[in-house]
Formats: C-alpha cells, sequence, structure tokens
C-alpha cells in the first residue's frame, strides 16, 4: 500500500458536507450516502464517516452495532461464554468514489475502521467485525482477512467476519 497524504482525513457525516458530486460504482451505496446516512445518525441505527481528500469526499464507511452466532465463527467457542452471539460492530457500507479507486483508499478505509473498532472496544465489549458484502466485493474482504459464513454464500449480500482480537494483537489498525 502506498503512503497517505497527510491531506487525507475522515470525519463523521454532517449535514454541512457537499455530497452531490460522490459517485461510487454502486447506486445502492450512492443512493443510502445521500439519502439516508443522516436518517440512520438521527434513528440511532448507524453512523457514516466521511473520507477526504483534501476537501474533496472520497469515500465512506457506515458503522453500526450487531452480533454474530457463535456457531457461525469457524473457531471453538470462547471458554466459559455462554451465549449464543458474540457482540461485533457492523461494517454497514464501504465506497470509494470511482475517480478515486485503485489508489489504496478502501484499504485505509478499512484500517481507519480497525482502529475505530479498536477505540470502541476499550468502552464496550465487541470482539468481531462483521460486513454483510456486496457479491463483487468479498474478495476485497478476504484480502483484509475476512472469514466467509459459508452459509451465507449462496445468499444476496454473504456475511464475513474478522476476528478483530488477533488483529489488534498484532498491531494491523490504524490508531486513531
Amino acid at each position: 500500500m502506498q503512503p497517505f497524504s497527510p491531506v487525507l482525513r475522515i470525519s463523521r457525516l454532517s449535514e454541512k458536507d457537499k455530497l452531490s458530486g460522490f459517485h461510487s460504482k454502486n447506486e445502492d451505496l450512492n443512493n443510502f450516502l445521500k439519502d439516508d446516512a443522516l436518517k440512520a445518525h438521527h434513528d440511532m441505527t448507524s453512523v457514516t464517516y466521511l473520507c477526504f481528500l483534501k476537501e474533496i469526499a472520497i469515500g465512506f464507511v457506515t458503522l453500526a452495532a450487531a452480533t454474530i452466532e457463535v456457531k457461525d465463527i469457524d473457531a471453538p467457542p470462547l471458554p466459559g461464554y455462554t451465549p449464543k452471539t458474540y457482540p461485533c460492530i457492523k461494517l454497514a457500507r464501504l465506497a470509494i468514489d470511482e475517480r478515486y479507486t485503485g489508489n489504496d483508499y478502501g484499504s485505509y478505509l478499512m484500517m481507519w475502521t480497525m482502529g475505530k473498532f479498536e477505540k470502541i472496544s476499550k468502552e464496550i465489549g465487541c470482539r468481531y467485525l462483521t460486513v454483510d458484502s456486496k457479491t463483487e466485493s468479498i474478495g476485497f474482504y478476504e484480502k483484509n482477512d475476512f472469514v466467509l459464513v459459508k452459509k451465507t454464500i449462496n445468499k444476496k449480500h454473504p456475511t464475513l467476519y474478522l476476528d478483530m482480537y488477533s488483529q489488534i494483537e498484532v498491531g494491523k489498525v490504524l490508531s486513531h
């Protein structure tokens, strides 16, 4: 991955942000950002963060609370853990403006998300980062060490997860 310029910054989406020029390759993601993301903030169902290059919004990531079933994790259950689900943070959406693809900004947003996860996990219990991926994005998530939940492979948006304990232990997160 190439180094990033100090003009790259991430901040929480606000009503002041100009989004009309943002256009990813996925119309559903564009529509969410422009039409629904602020309502989701208000409804407390998710929070969206914009990635800016200078003053241009080049990408975004949306996070929400979630759970994943213990039986869906491809590892033995944690010793002494009795609930049927693990707490996690859902990477609900991630998109890069199509004019800025191919510059590792998606990987940068993924590292930023992992850093945000680490910060949140110091305040509340959460172990996994999950995503319900668009089929064309599965390779991106697998490249970032996510594991496919096998029973979801034929769904429209297959679920993948990442055990953040191992990521934090080996220092793969971008600190905030």
